[in-house]
């Protein structure tokens, strides 16, 4: 075991130690140094084809040998790891009739499942997933084709090997004899061994039903041609014929065709017609199972090792199994060669199963068997012939297994391996001995050397704070020696710019990982490079990572009541403002400035209102004219919040203007003045009246105006229209009206008799009707009334012409009258009468 892991812990605390006096910020070291790492042993299992020993191997041969000429032939004489099949009785082979194989339909002599031969535990490799491999058995059985009255000869077949190649290629091979019986012609024959012939070929894509425990394998038969005159190459599928010709593999043929011996059953195995019996002569499928063993597997018992002098850990192995691993030259070509174990230096391709040209020899330096770090497993038989002992030959048994210590040597092997190979892995590595392929041999276990690097991840790449409060820095310290967790201090410096490093935290790593925080009091709006160093422990060292770091100042959120304000001329308008912060933390103070722009026009700013908690209100002042703007709010900022703003719109409208009559009569007597007062409730200018279709500007004074109404407006209903259209600041007020009756004016009547007027004579009386002063001449009509006791005579009105009239005087008896003239009035004029008495003389 290492005798320097003491000299490690030592190390480490001196460099603690030292740069605790050098930069100045470990108070002490804590505690002596750490105790040596536990030993992690590991254990790798190695990849590629897996050795079996149970595999079975079942064949019924062919359809031909199901149905014969005089019935299925005889299977017979098993020997060896062999078993007989009954077709009538078994069920573990079955085989569809033609055309999915060339099975015939049962029925008659044909079994309902083929007879057949089941080899048993068979060995050698299979890789699981493809049924790519090798397998042999051991064990032979006959079968004769005629009856024994024909003394027709045996044919055996003996120790089958199947190779069958990842896509399904492959070959089936036997030893194959016939035994001694007489020909076609009578003429007798001795045994013949033929040895090992070629009993099957596959072409790719030949397996089916396969899984990890096996597969079924369809021999190549169609379109095989053997040279043989007598084969028939020419079938078709006309009628519904299968249009099969072919013959079992051309080496086969051809050797049978070498004897009479085989002469003799050699039309069993190829076309010699088309359809019928001709259907059944290929061979039928193969069904191959087996457990696959476990792959070989590597432990070491320490895979962590001081980097400096020597250390010994024990290898051991098993599924090491004999027939994985064959030399391919001396000193084991052709037998079982095991496996180097070593402690080496190889590149990442290294394989020797790749081969020479992927994988040269220079991809693996190995230490040497001299000091202990390279071993050679081999079959105790095979160790003296390797050099025993010395030359690093250890046993390995016949179950697979070995164990052995190796010797890591770190310098030795560095200086070994030479220039060029700093990016080779340190492992201990497997891998088949003599020049054997067995890529389930070949093992790499990674070794460490302690302390390993380090490396040193922050959680981010930038870091960005605000002013009065902390910002985390989450550290994670990783290493080659993973899940072996990192352990020790971190410390977190920052370098302002401009400025130097200081120390801000300082924390210990929990499963690898600490949290660091950048501190509270960092003045917002300053910036610099951070940087996090690991002291390193027993196992990892020392590492730095940097990164950069910002303090912002705390965001602060002005907001307004209002997204769009309104008012009119000469008022005011109150803009509330607040400045909002951060939750838990003071509220912003300091000052807000209102600026104000009309569209068109200059900005303006009012003076800066101070923040009550938070608040203030400024107006917008009373003499802004008609129209829009925007308003813009900015917040200043304070020790602990930055600046903001917020933006606004405003309009500004004219007064609204209500026009009321207030004052005036709404009768009035005829051809008299009158006087009416209009209220203007905001406004300066006229008021326009509108009389009788003229509009008359009377003046506001006041907030008043005074209109007379003109003397000389006829009788009769009027509406005065009392409007303001408004100023600069004011807008138009709603008309009011005010309906005005004026009185119709008096009249006076007067009547003389201008043509006499007696008892025998009509007469004539003249009416006038006379109005005031300065007024209109009366229209209208004038009604006169006679009376004299109970006689009353009425004259038909008639109309005035220039305020005259004369009215025709009936005859009338004797005596005195009352005269009665009515003026029935117009529209400017009311009625009047006028009653006096006339004496009508008798003639």
């Amino acid at each position: 075991m290492t005798t320097h892991r003491s000299r490690l812990g030592r190390r480490l605390l001196a460099a603690v130690s030292a740069g605790a006096l050098a930069v100045g910020v470990l108070a002490t070291v804590a505690g002596p140094a750490q105790a040596a790492p536990d030993a992690v042993p590991v254990t790798t299992t190695g990849s590629g084809p897996s050795y079996v020993d149970d595999a079975t191997f079942t064949w019924g041969v062919s359809g031909y040998a199901q149905k014969g000429i005089f019935g299925p032939w005889t299977f017979k004489d098993a020997t060896g790891n062999v078993t007989l099949l009954q077709g009538s009785t078994q069920t573990e082979y079955t085989a569809s009739p033609v055309p999915a194989t060339s099975m015939p339909p049962a029925g008659g002599t044909v079994p309902a499942n083929p007879n057949a031969v089941k080899f048993s535990s068979g060995t050698g490799v299979v890789d699981t997933a493809t049924g790519a491999g090798k397998l042999s058995w051991t064990g032979s059985y006959t079968v004769n084709a005629y009856p024994p009255q024909f003394n027709a000869p045996n044919e055996i077949y003996q120790d089958p090997i199947l190779t069958i190649a990842a896509d399904g290629s492959g070959t089936l091979t036997a030893n194959f004899g016939i035994g001694a019986g007489v020909d076609m012609q009578g003429n007798p024959f001795d045994a013949i061994d033929y040895g090992r012939l070629n009993l099957a070929n596959f072409d790719a894509g030949s397996l089916s039903n396969k899984t990890a425990t096996g597969y079924r394998a369809t021999p190549k038969y169609q379109g095989v041609t053997n040279g043989l005159a007598g084969q028939n190459t020419t079938c078709t599928t006309d009628s519904g014929a299968t249009g099969w010709w072919g013959s079992w593999p051309t080496a086969f043929i051809t050797a049978l065709n070498s004897s009479s011996a085989g002469q003799s059953v050699l039309p069993h195995f190829y076309s010699t017609g088309c359809g019928g019996m001709q259907d059944f002569k290929p061979q039928l499928p193969i069904d191959v199972k087996y457990t696959a063993e476990p792959a070989p597997q590597v432990t070491v018992s320490n895979t962590r090792v001081d980097a400096e002098g020597t250390t010994t850990v024990t290898v051991s192995g098993t599924g090491f199994h004999y027939p994985m691993s064959i030399g391919t030259r001396p000193p084991l070509s052709g037998q079982t060669a095991g496996s180097y174990i070593t402690f080496g230096k190889f590149a990442e391709v290294w394989r020797p199963s790749l081969g020479s040209t992927l994988a040269p020899s220079g991809n693996r330096k190995t230490a040497t068997a001299g000091n202990g770090g390279l071993k050679w497993a081999v079959p105790a038989a095979n160790m003296v012939g390797i050099g025993g002992a010395n030359a690093g030959a250890i046993e390995l048994t016949p179950s697979g297994t070995f164990t052995t210590d190796l010797v890591i040597n770190k310098a030795a092997l560095d200086a070994s391996a030479g220039a060029g190979t700093e990016a080779f892995r340190y492992g201990i590595y497997t891998y088949g001995g003599s020049g054997a392929v067995a890529p389930a041999y070949e093992t790499y276990t990674p070794i460490t050397f302690l302390p390993v690097a380090s490396t040193v991840a922050l959680d981010k790449a930038s870091y960005a704070g605000t002013a009065g409060a902390t910002t985390p820095v989450v550290v994670t310290v990783s290493g080659a020696n993973e899940p072996e967790k990192a352990t020790g201090a971190v410390t977190l410096s920052i370098t302002p710019e401009g400025g130097s490093a200081t120390q801000v935290d300082t924390g210990t790593l929990a499963n690898g990982t600490a949290t660091l925080d950048l501190p509270a009091d960092l003045d917002g709006g300053t910036a610099g490079a951070l940087s996090v160093s690991y002291e390193g422990d027993e196992i990892y060292a020392a590492g730095t990572k940097t990164a950069t770091y910002s303090v912002a100042e705390n965001p602060a959120t002005v907001s307004l009541d209002k997204a769009s304000y309104t008012g009119t001329v000469g008022s005011a308008v109150p803009v509330a403002i607040t400045v909002g912060g951060v939750a838990g933390k003071p509220t912003p103070t300091g000052s807000v400035v209102l600026t104000y722009t009309p569209a068109g026009g200059a900005a303006t700013p009012l003076p800066a209102a101070d923040l009550v908690a938070g608040e203030a209100v400024v107006s917008l002042p009373g003499s802004l004219g008609v129209g829009s703007g925007s308003i813009s709010v900015a917040y200043s900022g304070d020790d602990l919040y930055g600046p903001d703003a917020e933006t606004a719109t405003y309009a500004i409208a004219k007064n609204a203007s209500v026009v009321s009559i207030t004052g005036g009569p709404s009768s009035v007597a005829y051809r008299t003045a009158a006087t009416y007062t209009a209220t203007v409730s905001a406004g300066t200018g006229n008021v326009v009246v509108k009389v009788a279709g003229k509009n008359v500007n009377a003046p506001i004074v006041g907030g008043k105006a005074t209109f007379k109404l003109p003397a000389t407006l006829p009788a009769g209903p009027l509406t005065l229209t009392f409007s303001y259209a408004g100023d600069a600041s004011t807008s138009a007020a709603t008309p009011v009206n005010k309906k005005v009756t004026i009185a119709p004016g008096a009249s006076a009547v007067a009547a003389k008799v201008t043509s006499k007027w007696t008892a025998k004579k009509a007469g004539k009386l003249t009416v006038t009707v006379r109005s005031v002063k300065g007024g209109p001449v009366p229209t209208g009509k004038v009604k006169l009334v006679l009376k004299k006791g109970k006689v009353t005579r009425t004259v038909a009105a008639k109309v005035l012409r220039n305020g005259k009239v004369v009215l025709a005087l009936p005859k009338a008896a004797k005596g005195t009258w009352s005269v009665r003239a009515t003026y029935l009035g117009s529209t400017q004029h009311k009625t009047v009468t006028r009653a006096w008495t006339v004496k009508v003389p008798a003639k």
